[in-house]
């Protein structure tokens, strides 16, 4: 140990630009290394600091761990991506952003929750139509119930939400695992307009 200390202030002695140069990259490594775990930091459910900010809506601080290169798919306990987060919530500025940077559209959490679907149960209308611009998957259903956007939509009694679907292509006839579809549902929960809606499709489709 006391030779290779030796040895390196010979060195540093000799060549000390060569050595400051050499210093100064091992730093910087260090420096990236740790922007790197610091990013990565998880809390009791899995979630990055990416995640955690995107769920809040927290623009800035989004920026700076994409700037930092946080893993922008990281996924959390259940599987939900920093973008389904952002899309659960409507924070569809943070969910554009992403998208441009590559994080994946049609990623789905344990059950097989899309970010399409999570905006559209909870009618968040700019985020759901800014997911089917940027080519989202329309018709996928989960793995438990085989619910889809479209019923979530109704389900739930978003109608600006099921027109924004049914407008880009939706299937009204896509059934889930109980074999109801995106008006039975609406029936069920006394969505009225969305029902009336639905039941004008499907009486249309079938003259």
């Amino acid at each position: 140990m006391n030779n290779a200390l030796l040895a390196l202030r010979a060195f540093a002695y000799r060549r000390p630009y060569l050595f400051l140069g050499l210093l100064a990259l091992l730093l910087f490594g260090l420096h990236l290394l740790w922007q790197g775990m610091d990013t990565e930091q998880r809390d009791d459910h899995g979630r990055t600091l990416l995640i955690q900010a995107a769920e809040k809506g927290d623009l800035p601080a989004v920026q700076k761990l994409l700037r930092r290169g946080a893993a922008i798919d990281a996924c959390d306990d259940c599987r939900w991506t920093a973008m389904m987060k952002a899309a659960m919530n409507g924070h569809a500025t943070i969910v554009a952003l992403l998208l441009d940077q590559g994080a994946a559209i049609d990623a789905k959490d344990k059950s097989g929750y899309s970010a399409l679907m999570a905006a559209s149960m909870n009618g968040h209308v700019d985020t759901l139509q800014l997911l089917i611009d940027r080519g989202a998957a329309l018709d996928s259903q989960d793995k438990d119930m085989g619910w889809d956007a479209l019923i979530w939509a109704a389900k739930e009694g978003h109608l600006e939400a099921v027109k924004r679907l049914l407008a880009a292509g939706a299937s009204p006839r896509q059934r889930d695992a109980e074999g109801m579809s995106a008006l039975d549902w609406a029936r069920r929960e006394q969505r009225a307009e969305v029902a009336e809606l639905l039941a004008g499709l499907e009486s249309s489709q079938g003259d």
